[in-house]
């Protein structure tokens, strides 16, 4: 009974969408302020500015669009990328950097 009360009474969360307007540390977007982004352990990163992102009260919870010059993945394929280029694990076992493919 508890529970339900108390989950009845939390206030929804929105969802909303916005452009970065300051990137770094504590990266800044419209009618926002500062936010916090979210990201899985051993991974650091922050969207650059320009960057539509997604967030949940003050928290970044992802980006919208990548970068044009990122490959489409097959699924299950992970890519790391920056400004500065990007590393593709294939299903196949190939790497791929900037366009590059590393062999096994």
């Amino acid at each position: 009974m508890w529970l339900s009360d108390k989950l009845k009474s939390e206030e929804k969360k929105s969802i909303t969408s916005h452009k970065i307007l300051q990137s770094g540390n504590k990266p800044v977007v419209n009618l926002k302020g500062k936010v916090n982004a979210v990201l899985p352990f051993g991974v650091y990163s922050l969207p650059s500015k320009d960057t539509e992102v997604v967030c949940m009260e003050e928290n970044i919870l992802g980006t919208v669009n990548l970068p044009e010059n990122i490959p489409l993945l097959e699924a299950g394929e992970v890519c790391l990328y920056s400004k500065g280029g990007y590393i593709l694990l294939k299903n196949n076992g190939e790497v791929i950097i900037n366009g590059k493919t590393l062999g096994l």
